[in-house]
């Protein structure tokens, strides 16, 4: 069976060209796409096509023309920019089916624009005046290339009226060319000649330009380029949106978050500030965890893998702020992230590395570095939570909600000479589990309780095994969470993968 294969080659650029996308242009053997695309393939790997050939104009044109080759072998179409961003590649699904369509993405306009100015695109909507009105009331959805009539098009109906609505950032696809200064004044008229946004021309070509301004300003430019797209800022009136901050950087105004009320019970995985490859304990977990380790308010909480942040936040809050968390993490770009969340909570941060010393923080509530102070029997004196508290939040006139000290380092090795805990939460352990839990085990005081969570069973067997060992009395459980959504008017569940949650009770006698 002969299939399509719809190949994204960016902006334009040959540097924004995936190698991926040039290899499998080469080996199809015809080949559709603008002429500065097929001159690409051409200067590309040694492996050309046998049939290079220009789009016919027209969409209907275009798949007609792709059903006559497929007839005789593969094809590849090359569509600018992303194949899921406003590309061909709806119409071929639509046309021959998804099972014969073959992807392949590259890198769209929206996300070199973003880069360019240094933000981010989470969230931000885009909508297309690209051989259309403000006021057509027929969109094309974005991810699926259908077209969304005044009776099946959801909320607002026309392209101007979606911008008219929007409060925040918004990027905006134009052209062609010759019609931009129109639309730029077009836009100025509903949303005000005030509104500042980015106009950018011909993004990855060497021709590139980006002009910043009003609306009215950049409607009276003349035409820079051939491929036009606005990136719309915020209402002066509005506060702009956060943007994602480079890995190690705690934003200053984060701590201001603190001031808002946090939703009532425990957090949603949604309320976090997320990275790629960081783990978050999801919400269900955490809930039962906090059930589990109750009561914490005003105690000593000790966390092994601080991820994301979300055990530390709410093991925070149960504390409150007569309490302090240790949370240990060997990753410092996960640490920066868990601080961010904390910040965000209005919880006071102090972020140490192994040796006592405090790390940099712009955050204005940061608590300073202490000197060692006596410890209980059995346990050391080292004691990195305990810190000068009484201009604690006052510049930000509030108090906090908890306090947090994220230690960088690596369990058990960075527990040596820490102070002891009222409980303990286990929820990252490398190869080490049992001498993590050995050494969380002597630093929990008598009476008090240790949890682990763990999505492997043998995991949760070893830990089971070593509590038994260190004469706990441990428990286990099963936690097999489905989460429920609406559909056509009742509700379903989408079952997640079981989590073990292990803990043992340390008794008195053990003192």
């Amino acid at each position: 069976m002969n299939n399509i294969f719809c190949i994204g080659m960016g902006p334009g650029g040959a540097e924004q060209v995936t190698r991926a996308a040039l290899q499998t242009a080469a080996s199809v053997p015809f080949l559709l796409g603008d002429a500065r695309f097929l001159a690409l393939v051409a200067a590309g790997p040694s492996v050309a096509p046998q049939h290079l050939e220009e789009l016919p104009r027209g969409t209907e044109a275009t798949l007609q023309r792709v059903a006559e080759l497929l007839e005789k072998g593969p094809v590849g179409v090359l569509v600018s920019g992303d194949t899921g961003f406003y590309s061909l590649a709806s119409s071929l699904v639509r046309r021959f089916g998804p099972e014969k369509i073959r992807l392949v993405p590259g890198i769209s306009s929206m996300q070199l624009l973003a880069a360019r100015r240094g933000r981010s695109w989470v969230n931000v909507p885009t909508l297309s005046l690209h051989g259309r009105t403000l006021e057509n009331p027929e969109e094309i959805h974005p991810s699926t290339g259908e077209r969304l009539s005044a009776e099946t098009s959801p909320g607002t109906r026309t392209t101007g009226g979606a911008l008219a609505g929007l409060q925040s950032e918004a990027v905006v696809l134009l052209g062609g060319w010759e019609r931009v200064p129109a639309q730029l004044r077009e836009l100025a008229d509903l949303l005000g000649p005030e509104r500042k946004g980015a106009l950018a021309w011909d993004l990855g070509l060497p021709e590139e330009s980006i002009t910043e301004g009003t609306l009215s300003e950049l409607a009276t430019m003349e035409p820079r380029g051939r491929l036009p797209l606005l990136w719309l800022d915020p209402p002066e009136s509005e506060p702009p949106r956060r943007d994602c901050p480079r890995k190690g950087h705690l934003p200053e105004d984060d701590a201001g978050a603190g001031e808002k009320p946090l939703p009532t019970g425990v957090l949603s995985d949604s309320w976090f500030f997320r990275d790629e490859g960081i783990p978050l304990t999801k919400a269900p977990v955490r809930a039962a965890l906090l059930g589990l380790l109750h009561p914490l308010r005003g105690c000593r909480v000790l966390e092994i893998g601080t991820g994301t942040g979300g055990m530390t936040v709410e093991l925070s809050r149960a504390a409150g702020p007569e309490g302090t968390v240790l949370s240990v993490e060997p990753k410092q770009e996960a640490l920066a992230l868990a601080a961010r969340n904390c910040l965000r909570a209005g919880i006071a941060v102090e972020m140490r590395t192994r040796h006592g010393a405090t790390t940099p923080s712009p955050e204005e509530d940061a608590v300073s570095a202490t000197a060692p102070v006596a410890g209980s029997a059995g346990c050391a004196t080292q004691d990195p939570f305990r810190r000068d508290t009484a201009n604690d939040g006052e510049r930000a006139g509030r108090p906090p909600r908890g306090r947090v000290c994220l230690l960088q380092g690596n369990a058990p090795e960075a527990l040596a000479g820490l102070r002891c805990a009222d409980a303990v939460f286990v929820g990252g352990h490398g190869d080490a589990l049992p001498e993590v839990l050995a050494a969380c085990w002597k630093l929990l005081r008598p009476g008090g309780r240790l949890a682990a969570t763990f999505i492997l069973m043998d995991g949760a067997m070893t830990a089971l095994r070593t509590l038994q060992d260190l004469g706990g009395s441990p428990g286990f459980w099963q936690l097999t969470v489905g989460y429920g959504k609406p559909l056509a008017g009742s509700w379903m569940l989408t079952g997640q993968n079981p989590v073990f949650l292990v803990w043992g009770d340390k008794e008195a006698e053990q003192a």
